[in-house]
């Protein structure tokens, strides 16, 4: 009888401690939290293009996808679990955007883009679910709300790299000389690539300069398009439901 209730008692546990990693409260997380990240992610959009023919491209990306790691650190500090363990998949993935400039591999490369496409997928899921819990709208909600959509269209362009490099040819998209001068330089200039193309994907705009050529990088595509649309409909209809719901109640 003791050792039932034992079990009963550590599997309570864990379920809570799920939940807790999971699916915490919106009010406990920093008040400026989503908004620092939602900079930093505009940032990328914005600032880096314009040094893309610049020696300090890579380190411009890099730093800016550190601060946007750092930030979405921060987001979850109230929340130990939660912040345990984005400290650990997002440590590896910080350290290794800025070691590969010293010591240039192919297995470091690979290795950096894993833990940051593990890191951001964390985050994501962990947002959509705070997101999803929420009861008002609130100004959080929204930054909360766009955050993951930018985080998606990034996490996206980590999808397409490793198809690319893993099967080259996937993406109808052509280097110049000097992004081609080093490993590294290519890999930069790849992400780069690959970020604009997510999110002209995902919102379906399509332009046609860079395009799908091989079943999995179309399958890909035309998944992150699927996901793009469902999220913006899903997203508006959960904004709309929770003002009226809040309408009716005052």
């Amino acid at each position: 009888m003791l050792w039932k209730i034992t079990l009963v008692s550590v599997y309570n546990k864990m379920s809570y401690n799920h939940q807790e990693i999971f699916f915490m409260d919106i009010q406990g997380l920093p008040k400026h939290g989503f908004l620092l990240l939602l900079i930093c992610l505009v940032s990328i959009l914005l600032i880096a293009p314009f040094f893309s023919s610049t020696v300090y491209s890579g380190f411009i990306v890099s730093a800016l996808l550190s601060l946007a790691s750092i930030s979405s650190v921060y987001i979850f500090i109230e929340h130990k679990r939660t912040l345990l363990i984005a400290i650990l998949l997002a440590t590896p993935a910080i350290l290794g955007n800025w070691i590969k400039y010293s010591i240039e591999g192919e297995s470091l490369i690979y290795i950096t883009r894993t833990f940051n496409f593990l890191f951001f997928g964390f985050i994501i899921g962990v947002i959509l679910k705070v997101i999803i819990r929420k009861k008002e709208v609130t100004a959080n909600l929204i930054y909360g709300s766009i955050c993951a959509y930018l985080l998606i269209g990034l996490e996206w362009a980590y999808a397409y790299s490793f198809l690319e490099t893993l099967n080259p040819g996937s993406f109808s998209l052509s280097l110049t000389g000097v992004e081609l001068e080093t490993l590294l330089h290519a890999d930069i200039a790849l992400f780069r690539r690959f970020i604009y193309f997510s999110f002209v994907t995902i919102t379906t705009l399509g332009y046609g300069d860079i395009t799908p050529l091989t079943s999995p990088a179309q399958f890909l595509s035309a998944l992150e398009a699927i996901m793009g649309q469902f999220y913006i409909a899903i997203l508006v209809a959960r904004i709309v439901g929770l003002h009226l719901s809040s309408q009716t109640e005052n």
